[in-house]
């Protein structure tokens, strides 16, 4: 960025880790970013902390596929005597290449500070689940119970068969929480991921609609 007057002097070790970066990005995803479009992403990005990392489930469609969920606080370049601070969360997916693992995706999106609590209801665990889980797909029997250790949080509710289940959510920095993965508990009373998509019991109740009133 030119005329940035963020930091003083240089900062880090100018290019030097980029190559070696680039490098944990498997042979298939290389063919898709070229390094110099792998370079061109971190214009004006001085300083990247690495705030959350944890391995989640696998998504249902990529069963295979190590996940990890992320999050990142980045210092970006200003015209002025200050640097910027912007907070983005996302996954980075791993598959096995010769005798490692390799970065094969990567899914990033930018926090907004002026959506939570201002607006909406879909930032809040508990509200999340009794709204999607309960009012959407008529699975919840009794009360959501949330129980949080630090960014993490679960939220447990009953069907009507006194089913156990729960909701895994990470809070955001700017204090939104997002659904990670769901889980149930089996036959031999162990957790046990599973996947529900709250937004097909939406299309399929209207499915049901459409059919009573023909």
């Amino acid at each position: 960025m030119e005329d940035n007057k963020t930091g003083c002097g240089s900062i880090g070790e100018l290019k030097a880790p980029y190559p070696v970066a680039y490098n944990f990005l498997s042979k298939s995803y290389q063919r898709e970013l070229s390094y110099k479009e792998f370079l061109d992403s971190f214009k004006n990005i001085l300083h990247i902390n690495l705030i959350k990392v944890n391995n989640v489930p696998a998504d249902e469609d990529n069963p295979d596929l190590l996940k990890y969920f992320v999050e990142l606080e980045i210092i970006e370049g200003s015209t002025e005597n200050k640097g910027l601070f912007a907070y983005y969360y996302g996954y980075i997916y791993l598959d096995k290449e010769n005798d490692g693992y390799k970065i094969v995706k990567m899914d990033y999106s930018s926090e907004n500070y002026l959506c939570a609590p201002y607006h909406g209801w879909a930032y809040d665990t508990k509200t999340f689940v009794e709204i999607e889980y309960g009012n959407w797909c008529s699975l919840i029997d009794g009360d959501v119970i949330v129980n949080e250790d630090g960014y993490i949080k679960r939220a447990y509710y009953k069907d009507k068969e006194d089913n156990e289940y729960y909701v895994l959510f990470y809070e955001l920095t700017n204090g939104v929480d997002k659904k990670i993965a769901d889980y149930k508990k089996n036959k031999d009373n162990q957790w046990e991921v599973i996947y529900i998509n709250p937004e097909k019991c939406i299309h399929n109740k209207e499915s049901e609609e459409n059919k009573e009133s023909q």
